[in-house]
């Protein structure tokens, strides 16, 4: 979008003017100065005809109009940085290229200044052309802060041939050790289903690699308890009385006999 001031000179012009521009696309104007805004680059053919109230003469003036692209500014690609170090901005589509005031910013008027925020911040650049034609961008860098593991676990005792939840929270990436018995080892909420007792390692991290953090939790798996009757076949007579014996692991905790 061009916008444009139309004036005409009438200081020696005694008498009244009536005006008649023709801006070049079909639009036109009946004011002696005011203000259009062109949506479409290119070149426009203007004429301008002023009429003498009093005696009716005319006179018609022309000019071209040249109304050029903006810029094609593109202020680069979003990026990520690990806290307290910087990235190096990187513009292009324009000859010069003026950036909005920031602390962060090691130059202003500059094409490429070096980015050093303390928090997640967008930059705004505006470039420009030879000609002056101007068009704006930002781009965003993130900052990545230490990361920050926790875990948690429904339970640290399995019977065996049962699972459990593991969830770690608090990373971008997730590598559990040992893979053994995990339903995926590179998630924060991989199912767990041991089969003998395990130390499981989680290490959480950020997608650029800057920070990683570390935490342990341990699943005891306890072995299903073994149960067996002695006397697999008992013939008794009417009235009589017999003792059920059994025997089972060390493990069990409740055994009854039946009469």
């Amino acid at each position: 979008f061009r916008r444009v001031l139309f004036r005409s000179d009438t200081a020696s012009i005694p008498e009244a003017i009536q005006w008649l521009w023709n801006l070049g696309n079909g639009d036109q104007s009946n004011t002696s100065d005011f203000n259009y805004t062109y949506t479409t680059p290119g070149i426009y053919n203007i004429d301008v005809t002023a009429v003498a109230s009093g005696t009716g003469c005319t006179d018609t003036l022309q000019h071209v109009l040249t109304i050029l692209n903006s810029p094609a500014l593109n202020a680069g690609a979003d990026t990520s940085i690990c806290i307290n170090t910087f990235a190096t901005l990187r513009p292009s589509g324009a000859s010069s290229y003026t950036w909005a005031a920031s602390p962060s910013l090691s130059c202003l008027n500059c094409p490429n200044p070096l980015a050093a925020p303390a928090i997640s911040t967008t930059y705004y650049v505006t470039g420009a052309d030879g000609f002056g034609c101007q068009s704006s961008d930002s781009v965003r860098v993130t900052v990545v802060a230490p990361t920050q593991l926790s875990l948690s676990v429904n339970n640290d005792t399995l019977c065996l041939g049962s699972s459990t939840l593991l969830v770690a929270a608090g990373a971008e990436k997730y590598v559990w050790q040992p893979p053994t018995g995990l339903s995926n080892p590179n998630v924060g909420n991989p199912i767990a289903s041991p089969t003998v007792s395990t130390v499981y390692t989680v290490i959480g991290s950020d997608n650029i690699g800057c920070f990683a953090d570390t935490q342990y939790v341990s699943i005891l798996v306890a072995s299903l308890p073994t149960f067996n009757i002695i006397d697999s076949f008992v013939t008794l007579g009417a009235g009589s009385a017999y003792t059920i014996t059994s025997t089972g692991s060390p493990d069990l905790v409740d055994r009854k006999s039946v009469v």
